[in-house]
């Protein structure tokens, strides 16, 4: 989960400037997008049971 963290950070930036030098909302409507995808329970619901399944499995490994 972290590459994929750090994926996000790094390319949101960059990203967001891209279209702030060439006055366009692309990152704004894939975030929208993406935020709307997320709220769906088919996709929360998956997602939030692996963070927690990932949450243990780093404290039993003692991490």
């Amino acid at each position: 989960m972290g590459i994929i963290v750090l994926l996000i950070m790094v390319s949101s930036p960059i990203w967001i400037l891209i279209d702030l030098l060439f006055k366009k909302e692309s990152f704004l409507r894939f975030y929208g997008r993406a935020e709307n995808h997320l709220k769906s329970k088919w996709i929360a619901i998956p997602a939030i049971g692996l963070v927690i399944i990932n949450w243990i499995w780093n404290i039993c490994k003692g991490l």
